[in-house]
């Protein structure tokens, strides 16, 4: 029987200890390493080694040695493991979170921060569909219009993902509203939402980032079962 889709979340602040950041890559592929290096930013530096550690930890529990597994993008840029045909991921990171989803068909996932829509954006990427959907939330708060952009937005970035067209496909040709042929939005649970909540307070208790807060969006087929959700500490897989 096909295994269970799953989606693991880390939350990454602990890799900003030099020593928890050294031995996180020492135990990804040189492919990432390679990758995180050529990265000028710190903390998009730990997000990428967030999202390595966690397809490590992945593929090892499904049998997998994921510290060796390489890892090539098609023409259009959707990443494969080649020496793992008969699995399928995705990597996403924002802020503070690092996501990676794995399964047996073909997925896409997406994570961002709520509070960076702008009505321009709106207005150039999404369809016309979405752009009334956000109208509606005129006379709600700007927190609520921010955190419909970002369903919406996480939504598209993980059905491109899911069908592997790269940016062959204009953001403003489909809506998001429904689902798409053949595939589905699966939303994390509210308890697992909530325990990343609570997460993303402790972390920034006392900065200046007040009220962050973060969605998740998985794409995947029409016909797969509700996918695993899980949060996993940084320090669990070092």
């Amino acid at each position: 029987m096909a295994a269970r889709c799953t989606v693991y979340l880390a939350e990454v602040s602990a890799l900003s200890d030099p020593a928890l950041f050294a031995a996180g890559m020492e135990r990804v592929p040189e492919s990432r390493r390679e990758k995180v290096r050529a990265l000028r930013h710190e903390d998009i530096r730990r997000q990428s080694l967030g999202a390595g550690l966690l397809l490590v930890l992945a593929l090892k529990e499904r049998g997998a040695e994921g510290c060796d597994a390489r890892v090539l993008e098609s023409s259009r840029g959707k990443p494969y493991l080649p020496d793992f045909p008969e699995m399928h991921f995705n990597l996403s990171h924002a802020g503070i979170w690092a996501m990676c989803a794995v399964g047996d068909g073909e997925l896409g996932c997406d994570t961002e921060r709520v509070g960076r829509g702008r009505e321009r954006l709106a207005a150039r990427f999404l369809h016309p569909e979405e752009q009334a959907y956000l109208a509606s939330f005129g006379g709600e708060t700007e927190r609520e219009w921010q955190r419909a952009f970002t369903r919406i937005w996480t939504r598209k970035e993980s059905w491109l993902k899911a069908a592997g067209t790269g940016i062959t496909v204009s953001m403003n040709h489909f809506s998001v509203l429904r689902d798409p042929p053949g595939l589905r939005f699966a939303d994390p649970p509210e308890a697992l939402r909530e325990a990343a909540r609570r997460a993303t307070e402790d972390r920034r208790a006392g900065a200046p980032a007040e009220g962050e807060e973060y969605l998740y969006s998985l794409c995947v087929r029409r016909n797969e079962t509700d996918p695993e959700w899980r949060i996993v500490r940084i320090e669990q897989m070092l």
